[in-house]
C-alpha cells in the first residue's frame, strides 16, 4: 500500500511539473519571459531532476539578457546528465556569445561527439569557427549541417564558403 500511495504521488508531481513546463513553453513563445522563467522554476521545484526545464529556463534567462543565470542552468542540466545534446549546445552557445571560445568549442565538440546529426551544434560550432578563423572547418559545419536538414546551413554556406 505505501509502495503504490508512493507511486501514485509521484506520477502526481511528475504530471504537475510538466503542467508547468507546457505553460512556461506557451508563456516563452508568446515573449513573456519573466513569466516563463517562473513557470520553469515551479516545474523544477516539482521534479528538480528536470532537465529540459533547466535548459528552457537558461535559455529564457539568455534571451532576457541574464547570462549568469543562463549559464548555472546549463551548468545544472549538464551536470543531471553530461550526454545531453541539448544542454551542451545551449551552454556552448552561450559560452560563445561571452567571448569563451575554447569553453564553446568543448561543448560543441562534445555534443556532435554524442550525435554527429545534430544540426544546431554544426550550426553553433561552424559560427564558432568563423570566429576563430576556421573557414574550411565552418564550411564543413555547415555543409553536414545542411545535410541534416537544416536550412540555414545552406544560407551560412553562401555567405562563408567558396
Amino acid at each position: 500500500t505505501t509502495l503504490f500511495i508512493a507511486t501514485c504521488t509521484l506520477e502526481l508531481v511528475a504530471q504537475s511539473a510538466q503542467q508547468f513546463f507546457t505553460k512556461a513553453q506557451s508563456k516563452q513563445e508568446f515573449g513573456d519571459l519573466k513569466g516563463a522563467i517562473e513557470e520553469y522554476t515551479n516545474a523544477i521545484g516539482m521534479k528538480p531532476d528536470f532537465i529540459n526545464a533547466y535548459i528552457k529556463r537558461g535559455q529564457a534567462y539568455q534571451m532576457d539578457g541574464n547570462q549568469r543565470a543562463a549559464l548555472r542552468d546549463f551548468d545544472l542540466a549538464c551536470a543531471l546528465d553530461s550526454t545531453n545534446v541539448a544542454a551542451l549546445n545551449s551552454r556552448g552557445q552561450l559560452l560563445m556569445e561571452m567571448g569563451k571560445k575554447q569553453e564553446a568549442l568543448k561543448d560543441l565538440n562534445q555534443a556532435i561527439r554524442i550525435l554527429p546529426t545534430y544540426g544546431n551544434a554544426l550550426l553553433n560550432r561552424g559560427r564558432l569557427k568563423i570566429q576563430l578563423n576556421d573557414t574550411t572547418g565552418a564550411c564543413l559545419d555547415f555543409e553536414q549541417a545542411a545535410l541534416f536538414g537544416k536550412k540555414k546551413g545552406v544560407a551560412l554556406q553562401q555567405m562563408y564558403c567558396k
